[in-house]
């Protein structure tokens, strides 16, 4: 993380370097959970998602949760590691 604050300014000048350290490392816990690989999702979370949006009124239309979200992308990379 310490490295990533230089990184953004890279690309956005403006940006707070000390700031962009201090959110990165606040963001860690969030990302790297220790349950499952990074990047990894679950069906029934999408599924509350959904819920969410359709008592709110945002998703308006049938959704099947299986054709919204995949995890080929991990899944191709576990294969590469072997």
């Amino acid at each position: 993380p310490g490295e990533i604050g230089a990184i953004v300014q890279h690309y956005n000048p403006q940006a707070d370097v000390a700031m962009e350290t201090r959110k990165m490392t606040a963001s860690l816990p969030l990302v790297n959970t220790g349950e499952d690989r990074i990047g990894a999702m679950k069906g029934e979370m999408w599924a509350g998602m959904a819920q969410t949006l359709r008592e709110q009124e945002v998703l308006t239309r049938a959704l099947a949760i299986d054709d919204v979200y995949t995890l080929q992308f991990l899944q191709a990379l576990e294969s590469d590691q072997r």
